[in-house]
């Protein structure tokens, strides 16, 4: 016996995939948080904010980006600029970088995304509770 899924739009997708991820990294303890807004241009209703409980690894950031612009998690990268260079991370060590010589606690951080076709802007903002 065959079963069939639900006919699903994007929108459905896009928010199933965001209750899984934000339910399994839920903080039980919040010491410091880090909160990701992403944000879709040219469609001001697709919007999604994502919680950490610390700096994330880039396997779960990239996990993050992945799903919410529906591509393949080994292509995912972000763009950092200074006020004189622009910095590509797509890796762990790269965004260890990035944390060690550019992320300021309670400062928002602005990164790039970009997918085929499109552009969004990436929003790292922390604070201590």
């Amino acid at each position: 016996m065959s079963r069939s899924l639900p006919n699903l739009t994007h929108e459905h997708l896009l928010v199933s995939c965001f209750r899984t991820i934000t339910t399994k990294l839920k903080p039980t303890t919040i010491m410091e948080e880090i909160e990701v807004e992403l944000d879709y241009p040219g469609d001001p209703m697709l919007h999604a904010l994502l919680e950490f409980r610390d700096k994330p690894q880039w396997s779960s950031l990239a996990q993050e980006i992945g799903c919410s612009f529906f591509i393949p998690t080994d292509i995912v990268a972000v763009t950092y600029i200074n006020s004189d260079k622009t910095f590509i991370i797509r890796t762990q060590n790269a965004l260890e970088k990035f944390y060690k010589n550019h992320y300021e606690p309670g400062k928002p951080i602005q990164f790039v995304v970009k997918v085929p076709g499109r552009t969004s802007r990436l929003l790292f903002a922390s604070y201590s509770s």
